[in-house]
């Protein structure tokens, strides 16, 4: 496809499935107009996020991420915080209602130290507590 510019398939549980995501990835990888993607709440898991995370290791179009509602662990947490030191393209990202903790919020914090492109990060609904800020 060379003229879809923003994909949203929000709240579409059936993106978390294997074959879907194996199909973004590669979608992701090889799509050049793509500048916005809205997969909140569509059940993705810790596999799912670093799928995402490898292919936007090597797009250069997507601008925006949404990614609430995912479900992550150290490992995806971990491929969030490389993709974020190492993508000069992102400028926004959504993780609402991820409920990862202080683990998310260290990793992109980190992340943050470096990353100078990212002008928009959602983290709101993820009921940090006192500690963790």
């Amino acid at each position: 496809n060379t003229t879809l510019t923003s994909l949203n398939v929000s709240m579409n549980h059936m993106m978390a499935d294997d074959r879907s995501i194996a199909s973004l990835e590669m979608m992701l990888r090889r799509n050049k107009v793509l500048t916005s993607l809205d997969v909140q709440f569509c059940g993705f898991g810790p596999k799912d996020i670093c799928a995402v995370c490898r292919a936007l290791g090597v797009n250069t179009t997507l601008t925006s991420l949404d990614l609430s509602g995912s479900q992550f662990d150290d490992i995806s947490i971990a491929s969030l915080g490389k993709l974020l030191r190492e993508n000069r393209i992102l400028t926004s990202l959504g993780l609402r209602v991820c409920f990862s903790g202080i683990g998310i919020l260290n990793e992109v914090c980190s992340a943050l130290r470096v990353n100078t492109t990212l002008t928009s990060l959602d983290l709101s609904w993820d009921k940090f507590d006192d500690q963790s800020i």
